[in-house]
């Protein structure tokens, strides 16, 4: 049995890791491509799970097509978003809200650290009655460069007064967890729809199938906190 994972707090993702919200945006992008009539290169989605929109718009920038009007495209894909998430129902992941429940009976000190920016960050979690659960929230515009940047994850953290040394960072894509190990944290790997390499996982302190295992982990000490 592995020894226990000893922490400070942690920093939690938000999208694909809280809300099973990253299928819902790359049916968007899908339906961005049909509507303009520009394709991205295939499987290049995957590559930007994690990242702002700015962030976003800048890769797509260096790989479309020289004919495609990106913003036009960005608009499209952030229309259809918008009205696919807060005309109906934000999907949050199993396990979500008990896992926030326990860590705030128990006192653990914790930042979102998440790419969207904070006006969609807080009607997405208003939505999901998550808002109460995180009363400490970083950003994506909120930080200069985005996910993999450590930017993020460094802000989080001294949002909370802790050193990234002694914080583990809840991460579902690849792109996330190298901005956790990028700014000196622990992290933890929870997938969800975007591809992780092999070089990154082995870098995770734990790999978890979903939040009710990595709940039940802290419940049985595997994970805890000084």
């Amino acid at each position: 049995m592995e020894p226990a994972l000893v922490i400070k707090g942690l920093l939690i993702d938000m999208d694909g890791l809280l809300l099973d919200t990253e299928r819902v945006a790359e049916k968007c992008w899908e339906l961005a491509e049909e509507e303009s009539g520009f394709r991205m290169p295939e499987g290049f989605y995957h590559t930007l799970i994690g990242q702002s929109m700015a962030a976003c718009r800048q890769r797509l920038e260096e790989v479309m097509d020289p004919d495609c009007d990106n913003d036009q495209f960005m608009a499209i894909a952030s229309r259809v978003y918008y009205e696919t998430l807060l005309q109906g129902e934000v999907p949050v992941k199993r396990g979500a809200e008990e896992f926030l429940r326990y860590l705030q009976e128990e006192g653990v000190p914790r930042c979102l650290a998440t790419s969207t920016g904070r006006d969609l960050c807080r009607r997405k979690l208003e939505a999901t009655g998550l808002l109460e659960l995180l009363p400490e929230r970083v950003c994506g515009d909120e930080v200069l460069h985005s996910k993999p940047a450590p930017d993020i994850y460094l802000e989080a953290a001294g949002r909370i007064g802790l050193p990234p040394e002694d914080l583990l960072v809840l991460e579902d894509s690849e792109n996330g967890l190298r901005a956790g190990l990028a700014a000196g944290c622990r992290v933890l790997h929870i997938p969800d729809l975007g591809p992780v390499r092999l070089e990154i996982q082995r870098r995770a302190s734990r790999i978890f199938r979903d939040l009710v295992q990595l709940r039940e982990a802290f419940q049985r000490g595997e994970i805890r906190i000084a």
